[in-house]
């Protein structure tokens, strides 16, 4: 079909969960069909058929380095602001 997409990148994991649904409610298949991708790497992700093609978010990482932040904020409030960045990871399953 020359309108349908070939892929669907949801906003997080849980939407793609949606998608999947109504997939196969248009019965379409994931990713024969169309391949669908997701973020944030829920437990659920890897348990769906296809496993689900998602993006890691280093959630763990990331509350660390808010308190660290945080702390050196309290600590120190003349700091200068910084620019942090975390790496997420491509956790490529079934989907896409």
């Amino acid at each position: 079909h020359p309108l349908r997409p070939q892929a669907v990148f949801t906003g997080n994991d849980a939407m793609a969960v949606g998608v999947y649904q109504a997939l196969y409610q248009a019965e379409l298949q994931v990713p024969q069909d169309i391949a669908v991708i997701g973020y944030d790497d829920i437990e659920l992700a890897s348990f769906m058929t296809p496993p689900l093609t998602t993006i890691h978010q280093p959630k763990d990482e990331l509350g660390e380095l808010a308190i660290d932040v945080l702390i050196h904020r309290i600590t120190q409030p003349t700091l200068q602001q910084q620019r942090l960045q975390l790496t997420p990871i491509l956790m490529e399953r079934g989907s896409a």
